[in-house]
């Protein structure tokens, strides 16, 4: 009676544990659209959006790597740089993760000079939504802000992200 029991509980967990196809769909990196985690055949999305004072700045580089415990992504244009950094991620403290982050902003008066790069005040805050981090492969959103200058022209550099970490 034990074998049968045995046997009928192995049959059990071994089709319980099929394994999803995740490789369903195309990744086109140009879209930054990416097949979604869970094997379902709706994408999910990837996107990153960088307003310097309500003005739109074009992403030009995502650098992630799990191995060294960073996140980086920058964007830029002729005459502004932005680059928000997240590194040393080391464990979980209630439902967020914690980490070191900052947000520097450059800039130069023409593509001929050389660019001048300050940090934000107290170095910015980048927050991922509650209870994630890019330590497991999923779907991360979250946001981010800096305001930088305490002289004349104050100004603040902000907005959202939602990567698909692998």
């Amino acid at each position: 009676m034990k074998s049968i029991f045995y046997i009928l509980l192995f049959y059990l967990l071994l089709s319980a544990c099929s394994k999803q196809n995740t490789t369903s769909g195309n990744a086109n990196p140009s879209t930054g659209n990416h097949p979604a985690a869970n094997g379902s055949a709706t994408p999910a999305s990837s996107n990153i959006t960088v307003y310097v004072n309500n003005e739109a700045v074009p992403v030009t580089s995502i650098s992630f790597d799990r191995s060294s415990s960073t996140f980086n992504f920058s964007a830029q244009n002729a005459v502004k740089k932005v680059d928000v950094k997240c590194f040393w991620f080391y464990q979980q403290s209630g439902f967020n993760y914690q980490y070191s982050d900052s947000i520097n902003y450059s800039y130069r008066t023409d593509t001929l000079s050389g660019w001048n790069t300050i940090r934000a005040i107290n170095y910015g805050d980048v927050y991922f939504d509650c209870c994630q981090g890019p330590l497991t492969d999923k779907l991360i959103t979250g946001n981010y802000s800096g305001n930088f200058g305490s002289g004349d022209i104050p100004f603040t550099v902000k907005g959202n992200f939602s990567l698909l970490f692998k």
